[in-house]
């Protein structure tokens, strides 16, 4: 003979009841991340795994705020729409779409390279040749300073040579061997200061240092003593 089962009574099902944590019985000082763990666990036991996570992406978007499909409808970019680039808005000053001649003028870098840029020789400027201006100026910029840095790393050189070969020489001139002096180079051009003791001490040095290959010109500011 089975035993029938006992059925609950009515006592044990209220204090089950009370004993089942449900999303609505979480605690207020819990974190949004922490109650929904919660919910997951609740809803894995009442309606089984696949449902229960089908059902929590909703909530979880619900908590962060996530909003439904159609609401990012008014704030998506139009497919197809561009952001104008910042100096094209800024020199296309009558809004026409172009960049013509004369806006260009308020921007060196862009007249510079205007008519490189301009692709289609219309006299104007759309907003893939404004960016292509830009592009070639940068380049040209760059260019530039490094063709400079190059000339003054050459011409720094040939000065210390030239600054070099004026001190020796005085060093060996007759009369000048005492002499106290600096000497100096800039761009081809000799400085001569200090003290010597005549007049002629200084012509002396002034010629001399106007003799060495490279030098352009001699300033000379010895004093005697």
């Amino acid at each position: 003979m089975s035993a029938s089962k006992t059925p609950r009574s009515a006592t044990a099902t209220k204090e089950a009841d009370k004993a089942t944590v449900t999303p609505s019985d979480m605690r207020p000082e819990l974190l949004p991340w922490e109650q929904i763990q919660g919910s997951v666990h609740f809803l894995t036991r009442r309606v089984g795994t696949r449902d229960a996570m089908r059902t929590m992406m909703l909530i979880t978007a619900a908590a962060f705020g996530i909003a439904a499909p159609d609401a990012f409808a008014q704030s998506a970019p139009v497919e197809g729409a561009t952001q104008k680039n910042p100096v094209f808005q800024k020199l296309d000053a009558n809004r026409d779409g172009f960049v013509s001649r004369e806006e260009a003028k308020r921007n060196s870098a862009v007249e510079g390279v205007f008519s490189q840029a301009d692709s289609n020789r219309d006299d104007r400027l759309d907003e893939n040749e404004l960016i292509k201006a830009l592009s070639i100026s940068q380049r040209e910029g760059a260019a530039k300073i490094a063709r400079e840095s190059a000339s003054a790393a050459k011409q720094y050189a040939l000065d210390s040579e030239i600054t070099a070969k004026v001190k020796a020489a005085l060093l060996k001139a007759e009369g000048l061997r005492s002499l106290e002096t600096s000497v100096q180079t800039y761009k081809g051009r000799v400085q001569l200061a200090g003290f010597v003791d005549s007049k002629d001490q200084i012509a002396q040095a002034g010629k001399i240092a106007a003799r060495e290959s490279g030098v352009k010109s001699v300033l000379n500011n010895l004093t005697v003593k």
